[in-house]
């Protein structure tokens, strides 16, 4: 697979873990050996925080939303043009390039929503992954507790406070912010025990207050039947964490007995 022949989507996708894993390794063995491919790779990962940058994505799926809308009527008056189409035409002001990567930087569930017709008005930015396993994030405002939902919008300053309940007998929570950062949840220390309550809802016994970190702050829980540990899972996050963009739309490249349940939270800013 010379450089020159991978088409820039599949480079693309390739940055958001999202080929198959037969293509994901071929990718990888390449950019190890292939210069041009590997310079190629650090371009659109720079390019990428840019047009990240520029246009949040959170902000970006709204007025997309917004236009689809403004334009339903003629889109259905005109079955052959295509969704991804009036996209490039509502904001022409992008280059191709600009627009395909806002594409992909929107959350699946949004990408999904945005080419199907039926959904103009429930485009979802990140759904809550995990079914038996479940992350709860509450905040703390004007001496209330109340349960958020996933994608609510926070602010620098805000109190929150975390509770899980899991079917496994091993967790670790964690999360990492539009800057990259990580901050470990649970276990408080990176010695201690990952056994957590089992079939129980529990609470953490701190809450974490959010700092000025732009964009998102994004919370993995994980969960096994087997132990695992932190400072293995820490040496894959510490790498994953480089890319925002990625964390914003990916799961951790974990093996796949370890389960995960994420949630994210929308950083405001206060006027």
């Amino acid at each position: 697979m010379a450089s020159e022949k991978i088409p820039h989507l599949k480079l693309e996708q390739y940055l958001l873990n999202e080929l198959p894993p037969r293509e994901m390794e071929e990718i990888s063995r390449k950019i190890k050996t292939d210069k041009v491919l590997n310079k190629k790779i650090d371009e659109l990962k720079k390019s990428n925080h840019e047009i990240l940058k520029k246009y949040d994505p959170i902000n970006m799926a709204s007025q997309i939303q917004n236009k689809l809308n403004l334009q339903k009527a003629q889109l259905e008056n005109n079955n052959k043009k295509s969704i991804f189409s009036s996209k490039l035409y509502l904001y022409g002001g992008l280059a191709f390039s600009s627009v395909l990567v806002l594409f992909l930087l929107l959350p699946m569930g949004a990408r999904q929503d945005l080419n199907n017709s039926e959904h103009y008005n429930k485009i979802e930015l990140t759904r809550l992954k995990g079914e038996s396993e479940k992350l709860f994030v509450y905040i703390q405002r004007n001496n209330k507790i109340d349960l958020l939902s996933n994608e609510a919008i926070v602010y620098e300053g805000d109190k929150l406070q975390l509770a899980y309940k899991s079917e496994f007998d091993y967790g670790l929570i964690l999360s990492i912010d539009g800057r990259g950062a990580i901050t470990l949840h649970l276990p408080h220390e990176k010695n201690a025990s990952l056994k957590i309550n089992k079939n129980e809802k529990t609470g953490l016994p701190y809450s974490y207050t959010l700092d000025d970190a732009p964009v998102f702050e994004k919370f993995f829980f994980l969960t096994s039947e087997k132990e695992f540990y932190v400072t293995d899972i820490m040496k894959i996050v510490n790498k994953f964490a480089n890319d925002t963009a990625i964390v914003f739309n990916s799961n951790l490249p974990l093996d796949e007995n370890i389960k995960q349940t994420t949630f994210i939270v929308s950083k405001g800013v206060k006027k």
